[in-house]
């Protein structure tokens, strides 16, 4: 496997990094016009706080 070494850290800090969503505009979505960015942001913060804990 290429890449069969991993840093967690960088990991979960790349699922949290936002700043280039928050800068640019959200697109309005097709197939689900009312979700918005602060749902899916807080869901994958919520995410990575939880398999934080497990750790």
């Amino acid at each position: 496997m290429k890449y069969s070494q991993y840093n967690q850290v960088n990991l979960l800090k790349s699922l949290c990094w936002f700043e280039d969503v928050d800068t640019s505009g959200w697109p309005t979505l097709l197939k689900n016009p009312s979700l918005k960015w602060d749902t899916i942001r807080k869901t994958l913060e919520n995410a990575v706080l939880a398999f934080i804990k497990v750790l």
